[in-house]
């Protein structure tokens, strides 16, 4: 079993405390919705979409990493780490990705053609 350096596990730590930040307010919100607002089948499908995306992370990394990675369940757990951040930080970044210049063309020559 491969020897996990300091400052990868600092990373894998980090990773979990930006996780938590960003997923937080994610099902904060899904759970605080009311009933009337949004019916139950969409809060579901809100709520299980982040997951799906970890779970096909754990699939790629148990398939398709170094074998070092896939041999070492601390890489394993640093790399789920890292990608629940991105998963929470590019959720908490995609309004302003939406409303982002370029997308706001783009989505404007869709709809006029």
């Amino acid at each position: 079993m491969p020897e996990v350096a300091d400052w990868e596990l600092f990373a894998g730590l980090m990773s979990a405390v930006v996780a938590l930040i960003t997923w937080a307010p994610w099902y904060g919100d899904i759970f605080g919705v009311n009933r009337l607002a949004a019916p139950r089948s969409y809060r579901l499908v809100l709520g299980l979409a982040p997951l799906a995306c970890l779970l096909f992370l754990l699939l790629c990394l148990e398939r398709s990493a170094a074998k070092a990675v896939r041999e070492s369940g601390l890489y394993i757990l640093i790399y789920m780490g890292m990608g629940a951040a991105a998963i929470g930080v590019s959720g908490r970044l995609f309004p302003f990705w939406a409303s982002a210049p370029v997308m706001t063309c783009w989505s404007g020559a869709i709809m006029r053609v």
